[in-house]
């Protein structure tokens, strides 16, 4: 498989008081799952609870790898995920 090696622009958007990264960009491999990019903003964001939403209404399974999503829902070379400490969508 090829999606093995794209590499994804991903591009963390605070939604609502959430705080507001350093490093808003970065890439990711497409074969990662969801989850990573879930992880990776906890850590960046100090919270324990991170709510986050893909294309400002729905949140992707966790299991769901990063090339599908962006593949689907990707814009301009990035895949766009806003994040929350609070419900904010869906």
């Amino acid at each position: 498989m090829g999606d093995k090696a794209q590499q994804v622009i991903v591009w963390l958007r605070p939604t609502g008081d959430a705080p507001i990264l350093k490093q808003q960009k970065f890439k990711i491999s497409g074969a990662e799952k969801f989850s990573k990019i879930v992880d990776t903003l906890r850590k960046k964001a100090n919270l324990d609870q991170v709510f986050v939403y893909l294309k400002e209404s729905f949140c992707p399974s966790l299991d769901e790898r990063v090339a599908v999503l962006y593949e689907a829902y990707g814009s301009n070379g990035q895949l766009v995920v806003n994040y929350a400490n609070t419900p904010a969508w869906g």
